[in-house]
């Protein structure tokens, strides 16, 4: 898997925008308790800045859950305000037209609308059951949770999405339904 040079891997606006949005809708007035100007964002982000974020997100919003079932509903909720960003729209158009089965093996894609580091590759396991390999996920269960919430948008009615392993260079997760 491609590994981008640290300084260089950034998350743009658009996934910041979408976690302000989010905040707003389930707490409102807590935004300037996470680090980030949302009135007037950046176009993008360090990684170590967006993974603080998604840790603070966590802790606000579901502060009765462990991290990472925090974590992953933040990436369930925080999917469907992306969808509403300028990039997540345009995103979520293609993904609706190609559909699930399709959808999965664009992961890399669709993260890519996020980010610019991101690198899946997908390998089907049988007719609805997949293992995506992503690289260098630095909130693994905000991807979980964000895998699922949009494979389940796009027509996945009984999708569920695990992490199947995390390691420094890659975390596997395995999509069924």
């Amino acid at each position: 898997m491609h590994q981008a040079p640290t300084s260089d891997r950034v998350v743009f606006s658009g996934a910041v925008e979408a976690i302000g949005r989010l905040v707003q809708e389930r707490s409102p007035g807590q935004l300037s308790h996470l680090g980030v100007a949302f009135s007037r964002l950046e176009p993008a982000y360090p990684v170590d800045v967006w993974a603080a974020l998604i840790r603070k997100t966590s802790a606000l919003l579901f502060p009765n859950e462990l991290a990472p079932e925090a974590e992953y509903l933040v990436g369930r909720h925080a999917l469907l305000h992306y969808a509403q960003t300028l990039m997540g729209g345009a995103m979520f158009s293609v993904l609706r037209v190609i559909g699930p089965a399709r959808a999965i093996h664009r992961v890399g894609r669709a993260f890519r609308t996020s980010n610019n580091y991101s690198v899946a590759e997908t390998t089907a396991l049988g007719p609805t059951a997949y293992v995506v390999t992503m690289n260098e996920v630095h909130t693994p269960f905000l991807y979980r949770g964000t895998i699922e919430s949009t494979l389940t948008e796009i027509g996945a009615s009984q999708c569920r999405v695990r992490v199947v392993s995390m390691g420094e260079a890659t975390t596997e997760y395995h999509c069924e339904g």
